[in-house]
């Protein structure tokens, strides 16, 4: 028996997922008797002490739901992310502005500010919120990892009507386009998989980039989510995938 353990904010793909599956769909338990259980993007349910196999563990993705927690641990796994700017140093005049905020527990592209001066700081919490430094994005892309194999590639297009977009989500007009994974950075390639493996995940999506830094082409890692929203063809291509590496 297999259970999808998912939450309140990914319940549409979730119950996509467990449908595919033809299987149960749950937000606060592991039934009794499952064999496997697949945690999407769910941090508050403990992992069962049975022999039941989960598919993202419960610590793992309690790292990853908290950005600044898990920037940190990028950063001593030497894994590149922007750098993080403490709210004391932007308001005291120690970093140069403009400078990107964050929620948090931020997902799906939202809730995301540049800002522009510390006086516009004022206006976000400390407790509810993060500050990180800008990045001269080239390319920008969304990777899909399972089981340590990148098994989809995806490109952030902008707009034609404004194609250095800096926030780039499906509000401000940009979209996903398919591309091969070996067209990809092989830097890129070999660092977004480092990171989902040190995470200790056996599936994410991967927000990352190639940036330029010092006259260089760098990669870069935004975050790291385990509750993707999956389009018909990724929903399929996830189930598959799950069946074949763990079933």
């Amino acid at each position: 028996m297999t259970t999808i353990l998912g939450t309140r904010r990914a319940r549409p793909t979730g119950r996509n997922i467990a449908n595919a599956f033809g299987c149960q769909y749950s937000e606060d338990r592991i039934p009794s008797g499952e064999t496997i259980t697949i945690r999407y993007g769910n941090a508050s349910t403990p992992d069962p002490t049975n022999t039941c196999e989960i598919i993202n563990k419960r610590e793992s993705v309690a790292l990853i739901s908290n950005k600044p927690r898990c920037k940190q641990f990028l950063l001593e796994h030497e894994i590149n992310t922007p750098r993080s700017i403490s709210f004391r140093d932007a308001m005291t005049g120690n970093a140069r502005f403009p400078i990107i905020v964050r929620r948090v527990n931020h997902s799906q592209g939202r809730w995301f500010y540049i800002v522009n001066s510390s006086q516009e700081l004022r206006k976000y919490d400390p407790n509810r919120h993060y500050c990180q430094e800008i990045v001269d994005k080239k390319d920008e892309f969304r990777l899909f990892v399972m089981n340590d194999k990148i098994i989809e590639a995806d490109l952030k297009e902008t707009p034609v009507s404004n194609p250095n977009q800096m926030i780039r989500n499906h509000t401000h007009g940009c979209f996903f386009r398919w591309v091969r994974v070996s067209s990809l950075d092989r830097n890129l390639k070999e660092m977004v998989r480092k990171a989902v493996s040190d995470c200790d995940l056996d599936f994410a999506a991967v927000d990352c980039a190639t940036i330029r830094k010092d006259g260089r082409i760098e990669p870069t890692i935004f975050e790291i989510n385990s509750a993707p929203g999956l389009i018909d063809r990724k929903l399929e291509l996830f189930v598959r995938k799950i069946r074949e590496y763990y079933m």
